[in-house]
């Protein structure tokens, strides 16, 4: 796909070189597209981005920021580069130097990039030297490295170019308008999504972006409602997409779960709200509700203070559903149909205590799943 950086019914610029007159235009395109899978962390998987012009065009020096849609990343390749010059097809300006005897071709300009605060990679190239004479330049002009992280949606993945200037003879160079709807990638629906709950906090969220049964060892609730300063989970038997879970493993978890992710499913705001619960699918500033912490006293909601809390992209939080009196945190109580409540709600001194591998326990730790008269009980 290409974009026009002139429309048919403008005319070229025109720049000035020893007293001879020279057209310059051209069209960006993606020269080289690349197929993703969600979830799948490969490295040197890349796009290309040509400069496109009968003729070429004079430059000396270009800049350009790209912004990609959500669920791709830039992804820099083992040396920790984000673009590399790409002059696979021989069209790149370079230039015959002699190293210690050995004749090579050295590209006429260097190129560096660099991730901005609104997300976009800055890509800043130059020539290589000083005062070098304007060539006349067309073709590729640099690869970009990138991933699909587990919430991209599947399709074509299109990005977006804006600040686009090119440094001609001219003595202000030439800005051209943004570019959109540049198709870089076909994304697959086969995604994966990995999951770590460590044994010491037992209790994660989660929403996952496809349908999967539970693995051994995991177990996932949905918030039915609150009570007082209790929050009350009901239990899933599996994994449906863009639902909001809380995730337990007694013993810790990690391990990566699979499965085929539909399009036609992805909340169109990059969230999604079940109850008490918002998951969300990419790197999101919350301000109000309650995030999920282990302060010393086993995993709780505790409520989001003055500052914004940055809420990692496959995470859930409480919402602020809950009334303004609401307490500053709220503890879990597990569905007692689902053999698992919470501990505090009844007397330790009711019965024998028994740890998951059927051991007697005399003294519970705070944050572990116990047996008491045969049911599950959250020691908080």
């Amino acid at each position: 796909m290409c974009a026009a950086f002139m429309t048919a019914a403008q005319s070229f610029a025109q720049t000035t070189q020893s007293g001879t007159t020279y057209d310059t235009g051209g069209t960006l395109s993606v020269s080289k597209t690349v197929s993703l899978n969600p979830g799948e962390d490969v490295e040197k998987m890349y796009f290309t981005i040509a400069f496109d012009d009968v003729e070429g065009v004079f430059y000396t020096a270009y800049n350009m920021n790209i912004y990609l849609p959500d669920g791709l990343e830039f992804a820099p390749d083992n040396k920790g580069n984000y673009v590399a010059i790409d002059n696979g097809n021989g069209v790149y300006p370079t230039n015959e130097m002699d190293l210690g005897g050995m004749t090579v071709n050295v590209p006429f300009h260097t190129l560096s990039a660099k991730i901005q605060s609104d997300g976009s990679l800055m890509i800043m190239a130059e020539e290589v030297g000083s005062n070098a004479a304007f060539e006349k330049h067309k073709g590729n002009l640099f690869r970009v490295y990138v991933k699909a992280n587990s919430f991209a949606k599947p399709g074509d993945a299109k990005i977006t170019i804006k600040n686009i200037k090119f440094v001609t003879p001219s003595e202000d160079g030439y800005r051209y308008s943004e570019q959109k709807d540049l198709k870089i990638a076909d994304v697959s629906n086969n995604a994966k999504l990995d999951i770590n709950i460590t044994s010491t906090n037992k209790v994660g969220t989660g929403i996952i972006p496809f349908n999967c049964e539970l693995p051994d060892g995991l177990e996932a609730y949905t918030c039915n409602s609150i009570s007082d300063d209790m929050i009350k989970l009901a239990k899933s038997e599996n994994i449906a997409a863009f639902q909001p879970y809380i995730l337990v493993a007694e013993g810790g978890y990690t391990g990566t779960l699979t499965g085929e992710s539909d399009a036609s499913s992805f909340p169109t705001d990059g969230a999604a709200t079940d109850g008490f619960l918002t998951g969300v699918l990419k790197t999101t500033e919350v301000s109000t509700g309650y995030i999920l912490q282990n302060k010393g006293a086993g995993a709780k909601f505790y409520r989001i203070g003055s500052s914004p809390f940055s809420l990692p992209a496959g995470r859930c939080y409480l919402n602020n559903i809950v009334s303004a009196g609401a307490p500053a945190a709220f503890a879990l109580q597990f569905d007692e149909s689902t053999g698992i409540s919470n501990a505090e709600t009844r007397s330790n001194n009711s019965g024998t205590i028994y740890d998951l591998q059927g051991r007697e326990v005399s003294t519970p730790q705070s944050g572990h799943i116990y047996i008491i008269n045969g049911e599950k009980y959250l020691k908080k």
